[in-house]
């Protein structure tokens, strides 16, 4: 189960008007936790019988759960998967077709609408190349995870590619344990019935989400300004990026809401620990934790350290880094006890929910995002589409 805790004393708050209003929220899909699509193991099953690779299209809420997923969980898995449309940069284009090589290779394309730009320019390169591969066979390799309606969809009944629904009542950044994140997941090795009955389980006792979103909205009420999300491991960089996008998202709006960035430790208290330690401190840290196992990576030639395992010394650091920070800046800790599936289905759910609780208690709503349009009309404008 998730555990959660703080350094400081946190006031109270009564959720029971903010949980009416999420009950009440027509975006509020994602809170009951639904079975997989029947058609999803069978795609699954296809996609790692034909192809070497995977390749998603999608960006933002499409594709950082898998991502982070993927990274997090350990899987075994003979396909791999590549995501692509994730920025509009020509070099990473170049590379991400260099990666796939002459491999075989599926596609899944995930877009609510289709309408956004760079999930439609990628699936037109990738598309191309998988046309130039596989000729009139290609449409056997496509799978779109889309809406009822709008172009991506159309596309897909017109060219009668495999198909899966998003939830008209779940958005982008709340969709990972939908056909959003679970095909990627599944063809990537990730047990998803483990993953959603985590995320079931957590739904049953939301308090500790409740305690972190009181925590941050206190801060928040008392003149902070960011929140840096910390961890040990690496292989959570991406699940600290679809953190920041939910967190970001959901409340950056009003003039109001925390700045969430993350940090990667032991790497980045060679940079950024003097700024945490001495520096400006509006920003609070929040440590997310997993409980260590033995490595079998064993030091043999570091004095005083002989025979330890490096496990050891990472949980050490994590430690010794928290009483640290904690003498100058508020403090929370978000501990997971495994690597499981099931764990990080549960710590999906846990921020969901205080992802919302903390908006709603700004007076915000947690389930749109204004802001991301201005840039899209501008481009539309300057690319001549509008």
């Amino acid at each position: 189960m998730i555990d959660f805790k703080t350094s400081i004393t946190v006031p109270k708050i009564d959720w029971a008007p903010h949980l009416a209003a999420l009950s009440a929220a027509q975006m509020n899909g994602w809170t009951t936790i639904q079975p997989p699509d029947p058609r999803l193991e069978d795609y699954a099953a296809q996609i790692k019988k034909n192809a070497e690779v995977l390749v998603v299209i999608g960006i933002g809420g499409s594709f950082l759960g898998a991502k982070a997923l993927l990274d997090a969980i350990p899987r075994a898995s003979k396909t791999e998967v590549i995501f692509a449309g994730t920025s509009l940069s020509p070099l990473e284009m170049s590379q991400k077709l260099a990666e796939l090589g002459d491999r075989d290779f599926c596609i899944n394309v995930i877009s609510k609408s289709g309408g956004t730009l760079e999930t439609n320019l990628a699936f037109d390169v990738f598309y191309q190349k998988l046309h130039q591969k596989y000729g009139t066979d290609a449409s056997q390799r496509v799978y779109a995870t889309t809406g009822r309606s709008g172009a991506l969809f159309q596309l897909a009944s017109d060219n009668h590619w495999s198909w899966l629904e998003i939830p008209d009542n779940v958005g982008g950044r709340y969709s990972v344990l939908t056909s959003v994140g679970l095909l990627p997941l599944a063809v990537g090795g990730v047990n998803i019935t483990e993953l959603l009955n985590g995320a079931k389980n957590y739904a049953a006792d939301i308090s500790k989400a409740l305690d972190y979103a009181a925590f941050r909205i206190h801060l928040h009420s008392q003149g902070y300004l960011a929140e840096a999300l910390a961890t040990f491991e690496p292989e959570l960089h991406f699940l600290a990026e679809w953190w920041k996008q939910l967190f970001g998202e959901s409340e950056g709006k009003n003039h109001l809401g925390l700045l969430p960035t993350s940090l990667t430790y032991s790497t980045d208290l060679h940079s950024l620990g003097q700024f945490i330690q001495e520096g400006n401190p509006k920003a609070f840290e929040t440590f997310l934790e997993i409980a260590p196992t033995a490595s079998n990576i064993k030091i043999q030639g570091v004095k005083g350290l002989e025979g330890k395992d490096l496990a050891t010394v990472n949980a050490a650091a994590l430690r010794a880094t928290v009483a640290a920070h904690a003498t100058v800046r508020p403090i929370a800790e978000i501990q997971l006890p495994s690597r499981t599936a099931a764990d990080f289905g549960a710590f999906l759910y846990f921020c969901f929910i205080a992802a919302s609780m903390s908006a709603f208690a700004l007076g915000l709503n947690p389930f749109n995002q204004p802001g991301v349009e201005v840039y899209k009309s501008n481009l539309q404008k300057l690319l001549g589409l509008a």
